[in-house]
């Protein structure tokens, strides 16, 4: 074995943050090694040909791709509300008030949801 025993694996972090373990599920398929050779499987080639191109960075490049998809999403899918100093996110098709606070996503929202809503005179 090459290496010190105990020191593989995760390292320490200094940002104060622990990485986890989740479940990431790939296909994979089976095959044979010979015609009677041992069962074996292989991952999807596209999983295969992430990991040859991202090398040992495939992890961290995962979870960057997470990360700008779910940033995307906020955007694109989301409303931000500003419950009790904190910044919560609400669907927009089927969340136009927040049930905690009571703010309504945009004022035409709030003309066509909200029954107690009169117009403003000026």
């Amino acid at each position: 074995m090459v290496g010190q025993k105990g020191k593989s694996g995760r390292k320490p972090r200094s940002d104060g943050l622990k990485a986890r373990p989740v479940a990431l599920y790939i296909d994979h398929m089976e095959y044979q090694e010979g015609p009677k050779g041992k069962t074996r499987w292989a991952a999807v080639s596209w999983f295969q040909q992430f990991k040859r191109i991202y090398g040992s960075r495939w992890q961290e490049k995962t979870r960057s791709l997470i990360q700008h998809q779910i940033k995307k999403d906020q955007d694109q899918r989301m409303w931000m509300c500003g419950c009790s100093g904190n910044m919560r996110y609400h669907f927009k098709g089927s969340q136009v008030q927040c049930h905690k606070c009571g703010q309504w996503r945009n004022e035409h929202t709030r003309r066509i949801h909200d029954p107690n809503y009169t117009l403003r005179k000026s």
